[in-house]
C-alpha cells in the first residue's frame, strides 16, 4: 500500500497501464467518504464459486465503476520470472480484434490494468446504462483470453518500454532501489515490468499456467459501485462462471535489513534525487495507521518535519514522504528534489531532520494535527467511485477488510503519543535505513571521497 495522502494499498509502484485509446491511465488511489457511509455502505458476499463480491449503491452520477482483484501480484512470481504478473494480466484484457474495441470506444467504457505487491487489478469504467453490454465483452475476455505468440510478444514489447519510462523518472526509480534494498526472494523488489532478460525467459505456457492458477474465483475479489440496484446481480452472472479451483498458496514475502546503507544510481540530469528510505512491519490494523500518521508527519506538505528544508534552507523544490505498506512489510520513503550541486548537503540535511524527530518524536499536538489532515486526506482521495472500490476490493484482499475501510477513523483516534513514538523510535533507526541518491557524478555517495 503506497500511502501517498493515505490509503494506496500496493508493494512499489501500482502501474496503470494504457491499453490503447479505451483506456485511462492513473495512479491507484483509494477508498470511502465515511460521511456518507450510511447513504452507500458496501456490502459483502461469497458467490456460489467463491469469488468474494462487494458492491456499494451510490447515486450521484449515473456510472458503474468495477475492481476485478487478482491475489498474488509481485510476491507470487517465481525468481527470475519478474514481470510475469504483469503479462498475465494485461493479456487477460487484450482485446480480440477491432471492432470489439470500436464498440467499447462508442459506449465511453473504460479501463486500466494495474500490478502491485500484493495482487494484479482490472478496473473498469462505463455508463450505467452500458453495463451489460461492456460486460458482455470484457467479461468473455477476461474469462478466456488468448495467449497466442504475437499478443506476448507485443505486450513485452510494451512492458519494456514503459520499464524505460519508469527508469526516467528519479522518485519512481528512487523508490524501485529502495524496495529491492529491503526485499528478499520471494520478495517485492524489482520492477513490476520486469527486465529485458526476465521478460525474455517467460514463455507462453509460464504466462498461462499463471493465469489459470491466479484467475480462479476463490482467488479473486469484485467490487462494485453504481448507481444502479441491479448492477450486482449483472456483475454476478458475467463472472460467475469462474472456476472455483483452489487458490495458490500466498506464501510469505522477505522482507530484510538492507545490506547496503548507500545506493548512489548515476543520471546525467540537472537534478538530484535524495532520499532515505525505512523498513515497515508487516501490514495490520494498527502498522497501516500507524504508518499514515508518520508520513504525514514527516513529509506532508507545510508544517511537515521535512518542509524547511523548501521554504527556509532552499536545499529543495519538492519535499516529500511516502509510505508504501505491503502484507509481509513496507517501506517509508522520506525525500527531496534538489540541484544536483546540492546532493552532499541535502542528504546532511534530510538525515538531520530523521535523527532529530527519532530523538525527540512528537508532541500530543503534532498527533492531533496528523491525524485531522490524514483524515482529510482520507476523504478527499475517496470521493470518486473507482477509488472507493480500489480500496474496497484492496482493504478486502490484503486481510483488512470492510471493518477496517469502515473504521478508520476510530482506528486513527486510538493511536497514543506512546504509540506513535514507539513507533518513531522503531521504524527511523539508522540500523534500518538505507540512502538513496540519484543524479550526475561518480558513483561515490555523497558526503565520502572517491579514492
Amino acid at each position: 500500500m503506497r500511502a501517498s495522502g493515505l490509503a494506496k494499498i500496493s508493494a512499489g509502484l501500482s502501474a496503470a497501464v494504457l491499453l490503447g485509446s479505451i483506456y485511462s491511465a492513473g495512479p491507484a488511489k483509494a477508498s470511502v467518504r465515511p460521511g456518507s457511509g450510511e447513504d452507500r455502505a458496501a456490502g459483502k458476499r461469497t458467490l456460489e464459486n467463491g469469488m468474494t463480491l462487494i458492491s456499494e449503491r451510490d447515486g450521484a452520477t449515473a456510472t458503474t465503476a468495477i475492481q476485478i482483484l487478482v491475489r498474488g501480484g509481485k510476491r507470487s512470481q517465481p525468481a527470475g520470472q519478474e514481470g510475469l504478473a504483469f503479462l498475465a494480466t494485461r493479456l487477460a484484457v487484450e482485446i480480440p480484434d477491432e471492432n470489439k474495441i470500436q464498440d467499447l470506444i462508442g459506449m465511453a467504457s473504460r479501463f486500466q490494468v494495474m500490478v502491485n505487491g500484493d495482487y494484479s487489478l482490472i478496473q473498469l469504467e462505463c455508463l450505467s446504462a452500458q453495463l451489460e453490454a461492456t460486460l458482455k465483452i470484457m467479461a468473455k475476455i477476461v474469462s478466456d483470453p488468448l495467449f497466442s505468440g504475437l499478443r506476448i510478444d507485443s505486450v513485452k514489447k510494451h512492458a519494456e518500454h514503459q520499464g524505460l519510462i519508469e527508469e526516467d523518472d528519479s522518485v519512481g526509480l528512487g523508490h524501485l532501489a529502495a524496495l529491492r534494498a529491503f526485499s528478499g526472494t520471494p520478495g517485492y523488489g524489482g520492477s513490476i515490468y520486469g527486465d529485458k532478460k526476465t521478460l525474455a525467459g517467460i514463455k507462453g505456457k509460464d504466462i498461462s499456467d499463471f493465469y489459470k492458477k491466479h484467475f480462479v474465483a476463490p482467488n479473486m475479489v469484485l467490487a462494485v459501485s453504481s448507481d444502479r440496484e441491479d448492477a450486482a446481480a449483472i456483475v454476478e452472472r458475467a463472472f460467475g462462471g469462474f472456476p472455483s479451483a483452489a487458490p495458490p498458496s500466498a506464501g510469505t514475502a522477505e522482507f530484510r535489513v538492507p545490506g547496503e546503507r548507500e545506493i548512489f544510481l548515476t543520471r546525467e540530469t540537472k537534478q538530484a534525487f535524495v532520499s532515505e528510505a525505512f523498513g515497515l512491519p508487516r501490514l495490520t490494523a494498527r502498522s497501516f495507521a500507524l504508518g499514515a500518521l508518520l508520513e504525514n508527519i514527516l513529509g506532508k506538505g507545510p508544517g511537515s518535519r521535512l518542509w524547511p528544508l523548501r521554504a527556509e534552507k532552499r536545499l529543495a523544490y519538492n519535499v516529500n514522504a511516502v509510505a508504501t505498506q505491503m502484507m509481509d512489510g513496507g517501506i517509508l520513503e522520506a525525500y527531496l528534489e534538489t540541484d544536483k550541486d546540492k546532493k552532499a548537503e541535502a542528504l546532511e540535511a534530510l538525515r538531520g531532520v530523521v535523527s532529530e524527530v527519532r530523538q525527540s518524536g512528537v508532541t500530543l499536538e503534532d498527533l492531533r494535527a496528523a491525524r485531522v489532515s490524514v483524515w482529510a486526506e482520507f476523504l478527499r482521495e475517496n470521493e470518486a467511485r473507482p477509488s472507493r472500490t480500489l480500496n474496497l476490493a484492496a482493504f478486502e484482499a490484503v486481510g483488512l477488510g470492510l471493518d477496517f475501510y469502515y473504521g478508520l477513523r476510530s482506528e486513527l483516534e486510538a493511536v497514543s503519543l506512546e504509540d506513535i513514538n514507539s513507533f518513531i523510535t522503531s521504524v527511523l533507526a539508522p540500523e534500518n535505513s538505507v540512502a538513496v541518491v540519484i543524479g550526475p557524478g561518480t558513483e561515490t555517495p555523497p558526503g565520502q571521497s572517491s579514492s
